[in-house]
């Protein structure tokens, strides 16, 4: 509850920063929680409507879950090889695919801490992610209706810039109902950080 308004506060101070020094962005993109502050640069969110939301977001992970909030651990494997070896397994999902040889697991604490055993035991580095829950898989998912009843009371205005998406790995939609959609269903979806920056490629990105 602390930390994703923090966060925000952070990301904004370097935008306002790179702005001052005149370096102006062609389009934008953030990295999961980081989206919600792109979507701000682009002014689809006020400053002031992003820190109420950052602050809500976290409240409703919190305050709607029930037991085991979950853990994280990044595995240094493609995620391919990964999906493979999760194939069977219980509450353990991808949340994130960082890169050719660096995929990010989410699920329960036991099934994580175990996973990361057999990781090891295979001669795979996997290694627990210090965060405190598990984000972006469907032990969040609680936290959907709250989050969205929320955003529901935001104005939301049409992006300046094109906004690349975790989830779609595509410019956001300009529809206010659309952008509202893919908010909340950015908070239990896999992040997919290596297909937005290679349609950000496409786009010119450099």
């Amino acid at each position: 509850r602390v930390a994703q308004p923090a966060m925000g506060t952070a990301d904004l101070a370097m935008f306002h920063l790179l702005n001052a020094l005149g370096i102006k962005p062609d389009m934008l993109a953030g990295h999961s929680y980081g989206e919600y502050v792109a979507l701000c640069a682009a002014g689809v969110l006020s400053q002031e409507d992003l820190i109420s939301l950052s602050e809500a977001r976290a409240r409703c992970i919190v305050e709607s879950g029930r037991g085991d909030h979950g853990a994280m651990a990044a595995v240094n494997a493609g995620v391919a090889a990964v999906e493979e070896f999760l194939k069977g397994k219980g509450d353990v999902w991808i949340a994130n695919v960082y890169g050719p040889q660096q995929t990010v697991i989410s699920g329960s604490r036991r099934e994580v801490e175990e996973a990361v055993k057999r990781f090891g035991d295979l001669g795979i580095q996997a290694v627990r992610i210090p965060v405190s829950c598990a984000f972006h898989s469907p032990m969040v998912s609680h936290a959907s209706e709250p989050l969205k009843a929320f955003i529901s009371r935001i104005r939301l205005k049409t992006p300046r810039l094109k906004v690349f998406s975790n989830v779609t790995a595509r410019p956001y939609p300009e529809s206010e109902e659309l952008m509202a959609r893919q908010l909340v269903q950015h908070l239990v979806s896999r992040v997919d950080f290596v297909g937005q920056m290679e349609a950000m490629y496409k786009e010119g990105a450099r």
